[in-house]
Order: structure tokens, then C-alpha cells, then sequence
């Protein structure tokens, strides 16, 4: 299922853009579309790491070294 929404880039990433579909022979939908897959990927990511950091540091776990004892 697809969705349209109205976007607003600044001139210099819409110059970038446009730029870019044109040397690549790509839609620019195809682009945006790529870069928020990417950007939401790497926030749940981002978001993961954080909730088990504050894990491994309730569990003592403050460094590789320590992760290291844990498992050897």
C-alpha cells in the first residue's frame, strides 16, 4: 500500500537531489523513499542500543572487557 505526502526540502537538498536522480537515472521517490527506510532503521537501532545499554549497566556491565569476562 502507498502513500502521498506533501514534502518541503531546502533548496540546496533539492538541488542535491535532483542533481542526484539525474547522474543516477533514478525517481526521486525511489530516493526519499530509500533515505527514510535508512533513517528509520538506523533510529530503531539507535533506540536499541540505548535501552540495552541502561540493561548491561544495571547487570554491572560497563565495558568489552567486562562483556568479556562475562562469556570466556
Amino acid at each position: 500500500m502507498q502513500a502521498t505526502i506533501n514534502l518541503s526540502l531546502s533548496n540546496d537538498v533539492r538541488i542535491a537531489l535532483d542533481d542526484l536522480t539525474r547522474k543516477e537515472g533514478v525517481a526521486a521517490e525511489d530516493v526519499i523513499n530509500e533515505a527514510v527506510r535508512q533513517y528509520l532503521f538506523f533510529r530503531r537501532l539507535t533506540l536499541l542500543r540505548e535501552r540495552l545499554s541502561l540493561q548491561a549497566q544495571k547487570m554491572g556491565i560497563n565495558s568489552e572487557d567486562d562483556v568479556f569476562r562475562l562469556i570466556s
